[in-house]
């Protein structure tokens, strides 16, 4: 069977013409296409409106991380892939400047969409503090060109999966040496909230209490970091500390040291009445045992160690004057000095 070669073949010049049309249409179609390609309203992603605040944004992301976690979700793809968008629209909204130039880029997508022109707010009206204007838009082949260019190409979990834990917050805790011994309950202002904090009976200066899920948040839904409170012990008016040791300082007058006495002492569980020898120097250290710190662990405890002085009174009455005459006129000081010959 013979076919007629112009029944199959067409002129050049309509070929020419067939193919020119054809790549101006698909060249045309693709430029029209490109800039809205694959967007993405990172608002509606964590059901928010576009007027959240950066609270609203932390709590709805939080609250979606949870329930798509990869790891609560085991071979679910539609969750995981619904967890990576939940955490790139986190890392866009959470940071004001790329939420910033995200909106704005909205606003564009929606001006090209509509064939209407496009008036970017005035220089320096965009909440990054950067001029609209800096951007074109048109410069981005797409939607996915405009993300890594505000990402650097790290978009929240599209390029990872991996979860990773938050950072760990370290602050400073200041307690009296009462409050270390018999325990207490502090109120702290963390991350924007407040929160409370039990400090055991037994805690000492160095001590770390851990308080946990209150540190930094977690990146691509991980758990956050643990707040780390280190314990520092402010300065006693009487009390100071070394081990599980109390020390404290007590004066004493000269008929206490020489006579003896039975004197009341602070400890920090109330006062309690302190024998002091006959003949008693300055100088010496008394023992009360068990009136010390405790321990975290274990029942054992430290001791109070009094060091005793004597103090001379500044003033004297008509009657202690008259009698310190009548003292110095029978003792014998010269004795005690007699070994300087």
């Amino acid at each position: 069977m013979k076919i007629k070669a112009s029944t199959v073949l067409l002129s050049s010049r309509g070929l020419v013409v067939h193919l020119l049309f054809f790549a101006f249409t698909i060249k045309l179609s693709n430029y029209q296409n490109l800039p809205l390609m694959a967007y993405r309203d990172y608002y509606s992603i964590l059901g928010v409106s576009q007027n959240a605040s950066e609270q609203d944004i932390k709590t709805a992301y939080r609250k979606l991380a949870r329930q798509l976690h990869p790891d609560l979700n085991p071979g679910d793809k539609q969750a995981e892939e619904k967890f990576k968008e939940v955490n790139e629209a986190h890392e866009i909204l959470s940071d004001p400047q790329k939420r910033s130039q995200y909106d704005l880029y909205g606003r564009w997508q929606q001006q090209s969409a509509s064939n209407s022109s496009y008036t970017p707010p005035a220089s320096g009206s965009a909440a990054s503090g950067n001029s609209a204007n800096d951007f074109d838009f048109s410069n981005f082949g797409n939607f996915e060109e405009f993300i890594d260019f505000l990402t650097g190409g790290r978009r929240g979990g599209r390029t990872a999966t991996a979860s990773a834990k938050g950072q760990n917050l370290e602050m400073t805790a200041e307690l009296t040496i009462e409050e270390a011994f018999l325990g207490t309950r502090k109120r702290y202002r963390v991350n924007g909230k407040q929160i409370e904090v039990n400090f055991p009976a037994g805690v000492r200066a160095g001590s770390k209490i851990r308080v946990a899920g209150e540190g930094r948040e977690g990146t691509q839904g991980g758990s956050s970091g643990d707040l780390l409170l280190s314990v520092q012990l402010a300065n006693h008016p009487y009390f100071s500390i070394e081990g599980d040791d109390l020390f404290l300082e007590v004066p004493l007058t000269p008929a206490e040291v020489v006579l003896g006495a039975q004197v009341e002492v602070p400890t920090l569980e109330g006062k309690v009445r302190l024998n002091i020898p006959k003949g008693t120097t300055s100088g010496r250290t008394l023992r009360l045992t068990g009136k010390g710190l405790r321990q975290i662990k274990g029942s054992q405890r430290g001791d109070l160690l009094v060091k005793v002085h004597i103090e001379v009174p500044p003033r004297l009455t008509d009657e202690e004057r008259e009698l310190y005459e009548k003292l110095s006129k029978i003792e014998s000081p010269s004795a005690l000095r007699s070994y300087l010959g």
